[in-house]
C-alpha cells in the first residue's frame, strides 16, 4: 500500500515539475542557472502552490467561523487558535536547529549522521513535551479562563477543557512536526505541499459540516481542528519513514547526548526566538481582548489577516533560500549566495508592491468577505506598513538563520517582546488610539530591525562580522 502510494506521488511529482520546467523560461532565467538553483526554484513552486491552496481555502473558512460563532466567541477562538497555530510551530528551536544540522549532513551524504540527529530530536521532544503537558495539566485547575480573557459572560462553554485539548492535542503534534525540519532540509517541499493542502481541505469539510449539524459551539469547534492537525502528519510521518527516509528513520537506540548539546546550542537561540514571537503574538489579542473587549479582538485580526496571508507568501518564497544558502555555504560558494540574494531583494520590490495594492483594496474586500462596512483607514495602514517591516526583516533573517549567526535576533526579538507590553498600553489606554495603537507599537518595535539585519548579512558576506553580529 506504502509502496503504490509512494509511487503515484513521485509520479506526479514529476509531471508537474516536467510542466514546471517548460512553461516557466523567463522564472528559469532568474533563477535556474545550476543544480541548486534549481532545486531552490522547484522549492519555490511548490511552497507558493501549497501557500495559495491553504490561503484560499483559510479565506473562505474565516467568515464560515465568524457565522458558526457569535462575535464574543470569535474573539476568544481567535485568541484559542492562535494557540493552535503558534504552538504548531513552537518545538524549542530544535526544529530549526535539526533542519541547518541536516542540510549539511545530507549535502555530505552522511546519513548516519542524520539518523542521530533526528533520533535525538525526535527523543528530546517526546520527552520534554510530556513534561510540560503534565506540568500544565496541574496548574491547568487553577486557572479561571473566562475572567483571564475577559469573557464572564460565556457561560456554556468550559473553557478550561477547551484550553487543555489544545495544549495535549498540540503537544503531540511538536513532536510529528518535525518531520517537515527533515522534508525542508531534504528539499521535499512538494510532500509538506501534500501535507498542509490536505490538512486545510479537513479542516474546511471540518468548519462547513459543525455549521450544518450543530450550534455554534468552541468546544466542537476546537476538538475538530486540534484532531484534524495531528491525523494527517501522522500517517504521512509512518509512510515517510517505511519508504522515502527509511534509511535515517528515528530510533531511541540512536540517541545521544553528545548530540543533543550540539542540537541545543543552536536549537536554545531559536527557542528563545520563538517563546519572543509567542508572546508578541499573544499580546496583541491578549492586551486587545483585556483592555477593549473580544468584539475589538475580532475586528482587529480580520483585517491583520488580509496583510498576514502576503505576509507568509513572501516568507514562502523565503524558506527555500534558508536552505539552499545553508548548503551553499557547507560548499563555501559564497557568489552563488550573493547573486540570490539580489534576487531576493528584486522579489521584495514586487513584495511592496503587491501590499500597496492590498491597502487600497482592503476596504472593498474586507465589505465582501465578511461584511465590514465600517474599519479605521489608519489601522489598515499601520498594518500594511508592519507587514512590509516585517517581511524585509525576514528577508535577511533567513539569511542569518542559514549561516546560524542568530544572536542578534535573539537580542533584538526578546527586547520587542519586553517593549510591545507597556508600549501598546500606553498607546491603547493612555493615548486612546484602541486598536491603532497596538498595530502602531508593532511598527515601532519591528523597525530597528530595518537596519540592523541587513547590516548584519552584509557583514557576514564579507567576513567582518563582529561581536553580536558574529553570533
Amino acid at each position: 500500500m506504502f509502496k503504490l502510494i509512494h509511487k503515484i506521488i513521485t509520479e506526479l511529482n514529476k509531471v508537474v515539475s516536467l510542466c514546471l520546467f517548460k512553461s516557466l523560461n523567463s522564472l528559469r532565467k532568474l533563477f535556474y542557472n545550476d543544480d541548486l538553483q534549481k532545486k531552490t526554484s522547484k522549492s519555490i513552486f511548490w511552497s507558493l502552490l501549497n501557500n495559495g491552496l491553504v490561503q484560499i481555502i483559510g479565506f473562505f473558512t474565516l467568515p464560515l467561523t465568524l457565522n458558526y460563532l457569535d462575535s464574543t466567541k470569535y474573539g476568544v477562538w481567535t485568541v484559542v487558535n492562535g494557540i493552535v497555530l503558534y504552538l504548531g510551530l513552537f518545538d524549542f528551536g530544535i526544529g530549526n536547529g535539526l533542519r541547518n544540522h541536516l542540510s549539511s549532513s545530507f549535502v555530505n551524504k552522511d546519513f548516519h549522521k542524520a539518523k542521530v540527529f533526528i533520533s535525538t530530536a525526535y527523543t528530546l521532544i517526546a520527552i520534554s513535551m510530556s513534561i510540560i503537558v503534565a506540568m500544565f495539566l496541574i496548574v491547568n485547575i487553577f486557572i479561571d479562563w473566562g475572567s483571564f480573557l475577559n469573557v464572564s459572560e460565556i457561560t456554556d462553554e468550559n473553557l478550561s477543557l477547551i484550553v487543555a485539548i489544545v495544549v495535549v492535542t498540540f503537544a503531540i503534534k511538536f513532536v510529528l512536526n518535525l518531520i517537515k525540519s527533515i522534508m525542508i532540509s531534504r528539499n521535499d517541499f512538494f510532500y509538506v505541499a501534500i501535507l498542509d493542502t490536505i490538512t486545510i481541505i479537513i479542516m474546511f469539510i471540518g468548519i462547513v459540516i459543525l455549521k450544518s449539524y450543530t450550534a455554534g459551539s468552541l468546544f466542537y469547534l476546537c476538538v475538530t481542528f486540534s484532531s484534524i492537525g495531528i491525523i494527517p502528519i501522522l500517517f504521512l510521518s509512518i509512510y515517510f519513514f517505511r519508504t522515502k527516509y527509511i534509511e535515517f528513520s528515528p530510533s531511541v537506540f540512536f540517541f545521544d547526548i553528545k548530540k543533543s548539546k550540539e542540537l541545543f546550542t543552536l536549537s536554545g537561540k531559536f527557542f528563545i526566538l520563538q517563546i519572543s514571537n509567542l508572546l508578541l503574538f499573544f499580546s496583541n489579542s491578549i492586551i486587545i481582548i483585556k483592555l477593549l473587549g473580544p468584539q475589538e479582538v475580532t475586528t482587529y485580526n480580520i483585517i491583520y489577516k488580509l496583510f498576514f496571508i502576503m505576509i507568509a507568501v513572501f516568507v514562502t518564497i523565503l524558506n527555500p533560500f534558508w536552505t539552499a544558502i545553508n548548503q551553499a555555504k557547507a560548499i563555501n560558494d559564497f557568489n552563488w549566495i550573493s547573486l540570490t540574494i539580489k534576487k531576493m531583494k528584486l522579489l521584495f520590490f514586487f513584495f511592496v508592491c503587491a501590499i500597496f495594492i492590498l491597502v487600497l483594496s482592503t476596504p472593498t474586500i474586507l465589505y465582501y468577505w465578511v461584511g465590514f462596512q465600517e474599519y479605521d483607514l489608519m489601522l489598515i495602514a499601520l498594518l500594511g506598513t508592519y507587514s512590509l517591516i516585517n517581511s524585509w526583516n525576514n528577508l535577511f533573517i533567513y539569511i542569518a538563520n542559514a549561516f546560524s549567526k542568530i544572536t542578534l535576533q535573539t537580542v533584538t526579538y526578546s527586547s520587542m517582546a519586553i517593549l510591545i507590553i507597556p508600549l501598546s498600553i500606553f498607546f491603547i489606554k493612555y493615548l486612546n488610539f484602541g486598536t491603532v495603537g497596538m498595530a502602531l507599537s508593532m511598527v515601532v518595535i519591528t523597525l530597528p530591525g530595518a537596519f540592523l539585519f541587513p547590516y548584519q548579512v552584509r557583514l557576514l558576506l564579507n567576513n567582518k562580522a563582529y561581536g553580536v553580529f558574529s553570533k
